[in-house]
């Protein structure tokens, strides 16, 4: 999942919220609100439009975020190659 944990419930300032992903699809780790981080969702993007994608890439990139640059590689070849 790209969202971050908290995009995916509504908060007090939110009159009209639309849930990106319905709640029964979520694993039962992000269904509750308050969740900070998740194995479920490790790029903490707040959208999908071309501006995060490329923050995205950019930060995979870096060569101090070799976790996320790990993880991208793990989830992307469904843990394939780990060189």
């Amino acid at each position: 999942m790209t969202y971050t944990p908290d995009a995916l419930h509504p908060n007090e300032e939110e009159k009209e919220f639309v849930y990106p992903v319905p709640l029964e699809q979520l694993p039962s780790e992000l269904k509750e609100e308050g969740v900070e981080k998740s194995k479920y969702a490790p790029y903490g993007m707040r959208d999908l439009t071309v501006g995060s994608w490329v923050r995205l890439g950019r930060q995979i990139g870096d060569e101090k975020r070799r976790k996320l640059r790990k993880k991208f590689r793990k989830y992307m070849f469904m843990g394939g190659s780990e060189e």
